[in-house]
């Protein structure tokens, strides 16, 4: 329902050229399907979104789209792309921005530590803002670091902290999803079966229409791994 409501203001704003509000439902069309795994389809709309912003001087828009491009393509697998992207927006001075996340994770999954450190660096003002999705994208980022540097303890204990904050957004929004697979990755390190075990008890037990397959991909991966693990 709310997606054909966001559908209904598009064609209206279309239809009246209001170009502020087509970029903006363009944006909300584009973050509901991220939040079901979508992500191609998010991709075409915040293609259209960015190229109308651009056409129109609407800078916020512009950024917006960009900042949430270079994360969906993160979550494709295309990082070269993602990481163009992020080039658009090194005068974009908001910590808040996704852009953020894309950095600090290729920058760990190259091996380069000091790199999504001095990322974190940028999100540390985050941490006590009044925004939860703020919040959260500072917990995941210290948390992703932690884990970095084999601190895993003090990754579960940020990264479970965090999730707590952000839950209420839903579990299948951006850094509800990183979060919960970060607590569920410290705890594998750890040894914490139990804690492992207790987080895929959460997700299988949430109503299907509640957990994407993003993290019903995870509940399997993490399950085989506690398979694994039971049987050494």
């Amino acid at each position: 329902e709310g997606r054909a409501l966001v559908k209904e203001s598009l064609d209206i704003a279309l239809k009246h050229g209001l170009s502020y509000f087509v970029s903006r439902a363009l944006a909300e069309l584009a973050e509901e399907l991220r939040h079901r795994d979508r992500y191609a389809e998010a991709l075409d709309y915040d293609r259209q979104g960015l190229a109308l912003a651009r056409k129109t001087g609407l800078r916020r828009w512009e950024l917006n789209h960009l900042g949430e491009m270079s994360w969906t393509l993160l979550m494709q697998g295309e990082w070269d792309e993602a990481l163009d992207r992020t080039q658009e927006l090194t005068e974009y001075s908001d910590p808040g921005s996704s852009h953020h996340q894309v950095l600090l994770e290729v920058a760990i999954a190259r091996g380069d530590i000091a790199g999504a450190e001095e990322v974190l660096s940028r999100a540390t003002v985050l941490e006590a803002s009044p925004d939860l999705q703020n919040r959260g994208l500072h917990g995941l980022c210290a948390a992703e670091v932690l884990a970095a540097q084999g601190r895993h303890a003090e990754a579960l204990e940020i990264s479970e902290r965090s999730f707590e904050a952000v839950r209420g957004l839903g579990l299948n929004t951006q850094y509800s999803k990183a979060l919960l697979v970060q607590s569920m990755e410290s705890a594998a390190q750890l040894g914490d079966l139990q804690r492992v075990g207790d987080l895929i008890n959460l997700l299988e037990s949430t109503p299907r229409g509640g957990v994407g397959p993003f993290l019903r991909g995870q509940v399997a991966r993490f399950r085989a791994r506690l398979h694994s693990a039971r049987l050494e």
